[in-house]
C-alpha cells in the first residue's frame, strides 16, 4: 500500500516542477496589443420629469449589445481611441395616452377605462448604438493590472 502512495506523491510533485517554466520562456510577447471588448448590458428604466397623474406600470427594460475595436494612437499602446457598433432595445411601460382629435392635433392625456377599453401603453425604441471612448491604460501585453 505504501508503494502506491509513493507513486502517486512523485506524480503530483513531478507536475508541480514541470509546471514552474517562465513565461517568458515559452510565449512571446504581442507588439500588437489591443484591448477589443464586448459589452451586454441589461437596465430598468425610468421615466423622468412626468406629468402629475402619469405613472410607470410594469417591467420597463432595456437591452444593450455590441463590440468595441480597441485603436492605439501612440508606441506604448496605453492611450486608444475605441469605436464600436451595437444595437440597443427599450421599453417604457406607462398610463399616457397619446391620440389626435377631430382636427388631427395631437393630445396627450392619461388612460381611463371609461375614456378608452385600455389601461397601460407601451412605448418601445429600436436603436443603433455607435460608442465612441477615449481610452488610458496602465496595462501592458503582459500585465493586465489597472
Amino acid at each position: 500500500m505504501g508503494r502506491y502512495y509513493s507513486i502517486i506523491l512523485f506524480l503530483f510533485f513531478s507536475q508541480l516542477i514541470f509546471g514552474q517554466i517562465s513565461v517568458s520562456d515559452t510565449t512571446s510577447i504581442d507588439n500588437e496589443y489591443r484591448e477589443d471588448q464586448f459589452y451586454i448590458s441589461v437596465t430598468y428604466n425610468l421615466l423622468g420629469r412626468k406629468l402629475e397623474g402619469i405613472s410607470q406600470s410594469g417591467f420597463s427594460s432595456g437591452f444593450h449589445v455590441g463590440f468595441i475595436r480597441d485603436m492605439p494612437i501612440n508606441k506604448k499602446r496605453n492611450v486608444a481611441i475605441g469605436l464600436g457598433l451595437g444595437i440597443s432595445s427599450n421599453s417604457y411601460n406607462q398610463n399616457l395616452l397619446i391620440s389626435k382629435n377631430n382636427e388631427q392635433e395631437i393630445e396627450y392625456s392619461i388612460l381611463d377605462k371609461s375614456v378608452t377599453p385600455y389601461t397601460k401603453n407601451k412605448f418601445s425604441t429600436y436603436l443603433l448604438e455607435i460608442p465612441l471612448e477615449f481610452r488610458w491604460r496602465t496595462s501592458t501585453p503582459t500585465d493586465y493590472n489597472f
